[in-house]
């Protein structure tokens, strides 16, 4: 009697997703996602197991956070063939006798706000992100991806190389995007790639010129 009362109890109960507001957060989600859906569940199984004390990854580990429940939902959705961008908004089941999650609206970082100063807000921040890297600086940027491990010394260098080459913010971030989607790369390999990441997203706040634009890489 006892589990038919929580079994209704939990049918009946809504999860309401949030879209996280913290730009970086975000993007680390996104990147995860990505990668647990091409790599399987051992990937995130090993991203929890060397991250367990790592605070940019608390989705993972708060269940009951708006974070990790937009995570869920995201990865979910991904796997049932919504795109990134748009998605079914109508409420749903993730199993039978689960509860009913509610989706966000699309767009939720464009609602309210006017088109023309949306457009403004995007053609500006183009114009700063044009710099680019030199002959020497993309082979050195690239022999650091190539080479990149996890240990969190050669993670942390690569990450202050790219904050303070922020003024090319765009093309780090091709870079970056291309070794990242590189099928032939080795599981430790693309997980200190993706370290990386975490880490310019982390630390992209700080008072360099240029650096916040990662968050829009």
């Amino acid at each position: 009697e006892e589990k038919r009362t929580m079994d209704e109890i939990l049918q009946r109960a809504v999860v309401k997703v949030v879209v996280p507001t913290e730009r970086a957060l975000l993007q680390l989600i996104h990147r995860t996602i990505e990668f647990v859906v091409r790599e399987g569940p051992m990937f995130e199984a090993m991203v929890m197991n060397r991250e367990i004390s790592n605070p940019c990854y608390r989705f993972l580990f708060e269940n009951q956070s708006p974070a990790h429940v937009y995570y869920r939902w995201k990865l979910f959705s991904i796997l049932q063939g919504d795109s990134t961008s748009r998605w079914n908004t109508g409420p749903f089941r993730m199993f039978d006798g689960g509860s009913i999650w509610k989706p966000p609206p699309l767009n939720p970082f464009l609602q309210g706000m006017p088109e023309e100063l949306v457009k403004l807000d995007e053609e500006e921040e183009e114009k700063n992100r044009r710099g680019s890297l030199s002959s020497a600086q993309r082979g050195r940027l690239e022999h650091m991806i190539r080479h990149l491990t996890p240990e969190r010394e050669k993670v942390g260098e690569a990450m202050v190389w790219c904050i303070e080459h922020a003024d090319a913010a765009e093309e780090i971030c091709q870079c970056l995007c291309e070794a990242l989607n590189n099928v032939s790369t080795s599981m430790p390999k693309k997980m200190a790639r993706l370290y990386l990441v975490s880490d310019i997203l982390h630390n992209c706040t700080v008072k360099v010129s240029n650096a916040s634009f990662y968050r829009r890489g």
